[in-house]
């Protein structure tokens, strides 16, 4: 008898663990970047981390001089990927560490497929977004939030 209710507080205790969310992806707290909003595994990356990932080249225009410059970094398709956005999520905003934002259909993100998220020498995210204005893309890109 003492041996079935045992039993039984322990399926308990294991389905609210796995119902709570117990055992899912965390955010490490010196995170560079993050995913998080309307998605089912929100998730952060350090710069090692991301540096870590499959790297894929892009060209952007450079401000400095106004000519394009080869990006790499891990394909920001990857990234959404991994934190599987629900499919009620119309829009990505995307923050620097200034405060600077820029809001993308999630539908255009997709279809972009150059998109990556750069990691720079001095360890800073940079998002590039080919084809689309320069002001969608972001310097020191530190948050992504599916919307």
């Amino acid at each position: 008898m003492n041996q079935r209710i045992a039993l039984v507080l322990l399926a308990v205790l294991a389905l609210g663990l796995l119902l709570s969310g117990c055992g899912s992806p965390t955010i490490p707290s010196d995170a560079a970047l993050t995913i998080s909003g309307q998605v089912r595994r929100p998730t952060g990356w350090t710069i090692d981390a991301l540096r870590d990932l499959e790297q894929v080249r892009a060209l952007a225009p450079c401000a400095d001089s106004g000519r394009d410059k080869e990006f790499k970094g891990p394909s920001l398709n990857a990234l959404l990927d991994q934190t599987q956005p629900k499919r009620s999520a119309s829009e990505v905003v995307f923050t620097g560490a200034e405060g600077y934002q820029a809001v993308v259909p999630i539908d255009t993100l997709r279809e972009t497929t150059e998109a990556i998220v750069a990691v720079t020498p001095k360890g800073k995210c940079r998002l590039i977004l080919p084809g689309l204005p320069e002001d969608k893309q972001v310097l020191g890109l530190t948050k992504i939030e599916v919307r």
